[in-house]
């Protein structure tokens, strides 16, 4: 996903100092960014940290005033602004559709909760519960002993 420097000013509701045109890419820490991303300049002890970053981009408070080399956008509250736009870039959760696989093997005494998946070669032994909202995983098993409570993942190891 990409968006624009003036995109994501507009989605935080911040003032532009800069480049508005600049693409971005991810985000990251100040240490961490590099071309291409935004991080975000909200402490004081941070500044030595904030001259040296990589970022093209940095959220800023209203009266920031220090000369930088990225683009600035001033918002009343950089930390939350840039979760805002982590959450843009981070990728859509896995879903699992509800039901059991045709070649999974669930004995007929399991007591299955709602919204239950259970994949390929799964194989759950008489007496386990499943909890409401569980995955579990291609080829994972589950026995007698097994309880879940609910939106619990097993996965084969």
């Amino acid at each position: 996903m990409t968006f624009t420097v003036k995109e994501l000013g507009a989605l935080s509701g911040g003032e532009l100092v800069g480049d508005s045109t600049l693409k971005i890419t991810g985000a990251a820490s100040l240490g961490e960014a590099t071309q291409g991303e935004i991080s975000f300049f909200a402490n004081r002890k941070y500044v030595a940290l904030l001259r040296k970053t990589r970022a093209s981009a940095v959220f800023v408070p209203p009266d920031f005033a220090e000369p930088i080399n990225a683009a600035q956008i001033r918002v009343s509250n950089p930390t939350k602004a840039f979760e805002q736009v982590v959450l843009k870039f981070a990728p859509k959760p896995i879903t699992f559709t509800p039901g059991i696989h045709p070649s999974a093997v669930v004995d007929p005494s399991v007591q299955l909760g709602d919204r239950v998946s259970i994949q390929p070669l799964a194989v759950i032994e008489a007496g386990a519960k499943i909890g409401d909202d569980t995955i579990i995983g291609g080829g994972a098993t589950s026995d007698t002993r097994r309880s879940s409570g609910p939106r619990v993942t097993f996965i084969h190891m």
